[in-house]
């Protein structure tokens, strides 16, 4: 192979990596410096090429995928960020709710708090006086 086909095979050459704002998450392992994650702020400046904001975790059970993602909510609510936890199966996210004075709201049968997605809610009667 020449020296212009190295590139595609073996790409041991480390671009710049995305830009120092967010959250400190960890270690870049191409470069060896601090990552940083700010999805929803990359999406919103126009010199990152990040166009979509969704994260997903995904690992074998035990890698610390719970806890990198509490870490980083965690951290993200110094930024201004909020949080929502649309399920918790294993009830690990309720201290972290706890911790910013939330409770936690259970759903399931035989539990008080019901869902209606027909109800129009408080703002229904919104300016109504």
């Amino acid at each position: 192979m020449t020296s212009d086909q190295a590139g595609a095979f073996w790409p041991f050459v480390a671009g710049p990596g995305l830009p120092q704002t967010g959250a400190q998450m960890g270690a870049d392992t191409m470069s060896g410096t601090a990552f940083y994650a700010d999805p929803i702020g990359w999406v919103l400046r126009d010199d990152i090429p990040v166009t979509n904001a969704n994260v997903i975790t995904m690992g074998k059970p035990g890698t610390g995928k719970s806890a990198t993602t509490k870490a980083f909510a965690l951290r993200m609510t110094d930024f201004g960020y909020r949080i929502l936890i649309l399920g918790d199966p294993k009830d690990e996210y309720e201290p972290l709710c706890r911790f910013f004075g939330v409770d936690p709201i259970a759903l399931g049968p035989g539990m008080p708090a019901r869902v209606n997605p027909l109800a129009f809610g408080p703002s229904a009667t919104a300016g109504t006086g």
